[in-house]
């Protein structure tokens, strides 16, 4: 069993070389934040989970911690760009239906003209 949770989490995050200021930008927190969790012996093991999965590492392993996937930087990076990508997506549908109106809009109209001629 692991006795400091946060000293524990900054070990391995040494170990995994991934960058600190990498793990702070893709959890949305603080370089503070990060080194004060480095000093809570209790740390929420979500945020081990959280943090586990970015570095690649299992804490499971060591503690009492249902496994968790392993979920590598590029794949959150990826989530991301997926995300914008949709709602892309969405605006060029938007913009598809709105178009298919007015052309339906313009054959009525050059229908009704050619009827009156």
């Amino acid at each position: 069993m692991v006795e400091h949770r946060g000293e524990f989490l900054r070990l391995k995050i040494e170990e995994s070389g991934v960058k600190k200021s990498k793990i702070f930008k893709l959890l949305n927190i603080s370089s503070r934040t990060l080194y004060n969790y480095f000093k809570r012996p209790n740390l929420d093991v979500e945020i081990m989970v959280q943090i586990g999965r970015i570095i690649q590492y299992d804490f499971s392993r060591d503690m009492e911690l249902a496994p968790t996937p392993a979920v590598n930087v590029d794949t959150i990076a990826l989530q991301q760009e997926l995300i914008e990508a949709l709602k892309e997506n969405q605006r060029l549908s938007g913009l598809l239906i709105q178009s298919k109106e007015e052309n339906r809009q313009l054959s009525e109209q050059l229908a009704s003209q050619n009827t009156n001629q």
